[in-house]
């Protein structure tokens, strides 16, 4: 009961910010649409591709996919960002509940927001390119949930290191364009770089919303390496948030 009553309390929090901020949520998403746009075109003219082509499907699929991918990365380290930015950090570490527990809802809260921006980006998309796109938008969305929560990792290993080190905040922004390149990287078949974070589920994503029917062990996969990165990232976040207590620099600027 004790977790259902702090994850509601989180939502509350994350409602009344969305409601208080739309306006900037909606400009964003906006400002994101038209600059990929711009991007998407500008790569068919310099290439002379035509986009009902299809040639451009993997960079469509694959922009939607870095969205969601920093979307499920930030979930937990930029919410610690903010709290160390804002002085906060220490009177959330008194609260009854664990820290890593109250980021670990907020990241499950934002996962779930950047799902919808992500169906919306792909709606929009389509729009934009004139529903041509023909996608299995089931199995493309499963494979990314299955892969979200090695990122939801990473991300808490990013978090124990904002507690002990100052000002590793441009460490944190370094980490957006090396999704690119994990979403990038052929992963499938299985290889050493499907260890990678997100890297196989964004391979099956892409190859799922491209038609291509997998078998269920490829999604099975991608659970297994989740289940390898999230406890991997706990383990390090606790440690690291113990040194920070120790040494006396939890929630410093």
């Amino acid at each position: 009961m004790k977790i259902l009553s702090d994850a509601w309390n989180e939502s509350r929090l994350c409602y009344y910010q969305a409601r208080r901020y739309w306006p900037e949520s909606l400009a964003a998403f906006a400002a994101t649409l038209c600059v990929f746009c711009g991007f998407l075109y500008a790569v068919a003219a310099l290439g002379d591709v035509s986009i009902d082509s299809g040639k451009l499907d993997g960079l469509i699929v694959g922009f939607t996919l870095w969205i969601f991918a920093g979307t499920a990365y930030s979930s937990v380290s930029s919410e610690t960002s903010e709290e160390i930015r804002q002085r906060t950090l220490e009177q959330i570490c008194i609260a009854p509940a664990p820290l890593w527990a109250i980021l670990g809802t907020r990241a499950v809260l934002r996962i779930g927001a950047g799902l919808c921006v992500l169906l919306l980006m792909l709606v929009a998309v389509n729009l934009v390119t004139g529903e041509r796109l023909n996608m299995d938008y089931a199995k493309m969305i499963g494979a990314v949930l299955l892969a979200a929560p090695s990122l939801v990792g990473l991300g808490y290993m990013m978090s124990g290191l904002l507690l002990v080190v100052r000002k590793a905040e441009a460490l944190q922004m370094l980490v957006y364009p090396a999704l690119i390149g994990l979403i990038a990287y052929p992963a499938y078949p299985a290889n050493l770089g499907a260890a990678l974070p997100f890297a196989y589920g964004a391979s099956v994503a892409k190859l799922a919303a491209s038609g291509h029917n997998l078998p269920w062990m490829s999604y099975m996969t991608i659970g297994a390496i989740s289940l390898l990165w999230l406890p991997a990232g706990l383990i390090i976040f606790r440690l690291l948030e113990s040194q920070a207590k120790r040494l006396g620099v939890l929630g410093h600027l």
